[in-house]
């Protein structure tokens, strides 16, 4: 009985090792795509849960963002953990374009137009 017990054990660990059992989704960081379609460059973005005061990185890093392109985003927690989030893109002037209190799912696609501008 021992030996049987063991043996199934060792068989899980294995299995979980290779990938054969994988995570529920819940625990995987999830993917969204973020459209720029504001007519301009953006060179920051930054996407932070609504719970947060502050922002979290930029994820853009190095890279920018032109008009009409988009960018697949892994958010820093799952959707079980969180799923209303904030984001934040700025162009090439300085200028803010934000959208508050986002319901994000998995595969999520968040477009930005002039209307998500932060007028100063």
């Amino acid at each position: 009985m021992k030996k049987t017990a063991l043996f199934i054990f060792a068989a899980v660990i294995g299995l979980t090792m290779a990938g054969c059992l994988s995570m529920p989704q819940t625990s995987v960081r999830p993917v969204v795509t973020v459209v720029n379609n504001t007519g301009y460059t953006c060179f920051y973005l930054y996407l932070s849960p609504s719970s947060t005061d502050n922002w979290e990185e930029d994820v853009l890093g190095n890279d920018i963002l032109e008009n009409g392109q988009s960018v697949r985003v892994h958010l820093s927690k799952s959707l079980s953990q969180e799923n209303i989030y904030d984001i934040m893109m700025v162009d090439e002037d300085g200028d803010t374009y934000t959208k508050w209190n986002v319901q994000l799912t998995e595969n999520a696609r968040i477009l930005f137009t002039m209307r998500d501008f932060d007028r100063k």
